[in-house]
């Protein structure tokens, strides 16, 4: 029996970033592209925080190689929201600040997990795929670290200029919402004789979890349990 296994690497997204990076003025969705696949019931992906970041970090690169405008910045998700190292010049970093289920249609948060759809498996005849899905809200703040202060402002603004125009993007890929909440107050930190200045932005995402659930699985394991 298949377990299901978030995707996010997908050759769509790769296509459409770099049609946009080259358009700078709108987006261009590739033929076929299915922004809510339902195929294989192992091709079923929700579109949660992991992937939101995955795909952020690889926009980020995309454009930075089409444009060049983030001069020297390096976008790299695994150092979490540590300031640069020394081998660094400038970066961008974020942290997860908050993360609860995200209120429903009347104003109250939910923690249940809510069918969306049930799917027959064509890999696998006989089983029914029962796809639940649960929303989240996730505040994260992204920080625009330099050595000097107007390359780390200017680096937070740009950033704030791109995801307002490109929220589209994410969207496609499943994100539900992007939305700005605030430009933080500026950060100073010292580091191997460096004085690191970091601006930072931050935003709340509404992301959906994905849980496939197996019904004849479920069949056989209430058939054992009677059993004994």
């Amino acid at each position: 029996m298949p377990f299901f296994k978030p995707q996010t690497k997908d050759p769509n997204i790769s296509t459409l970033i770099i049609s946009t990076a080259e358009s700078l003025g709108g987006y261009s969705v590739p033929d076929g592209y299915d922004p809510l696949p339902v195929r294989v019931a192992d091709e079923i992906k929700g579109y949660d925080k992991t992937e939101f970041i995955d795909d952020m970090f690889d926009f980020l690169k995309g454009y930075q190689e089409k444009t060049g405008e983030f001069k020297d910045f390096s976008f790299n998700a695994e150092f979490v929201d540590q300031i640069p190292g020394e081998d660094e010049s400038n970066s961008l970093r974020y942290e997860i600040d908050n993360r609860e289920y995200a209120a429903g249609a009347q104003g109250i948060k939910d923690p249940r997990w809510m069918l969306r759809d049930i799917l027959e498996d064509s890999n696998y005849p006989g089983y029914s795929v029962l796809v639940y899905t649960k929303p989240f809200e996730n505040i994260i703040t992204f920080t625009s670290w330099s050595k000097n202060y107007r390359d780390a402002d200017r680096a937070a603004d740009k950033f704030e200029d791109l995801i307002e125009t490109y929220t589209k993007i994410f969207k496609l890929k499943g994100l539900n919402e992007l939305r700005f909440i605030k430009r933080a107050s500026d950060v100073f930190r010292e580091r191997e004789n460096h004085t690191w200045y970091g601006c930072p932005i931050t935003y709340m995402v509404k992301t959906t979890k994905v849980k496939l659930v197996y019904e004849k699985t479920l069949e056989d394991m209430l058939i054992q349990l009677t059993t004994y």
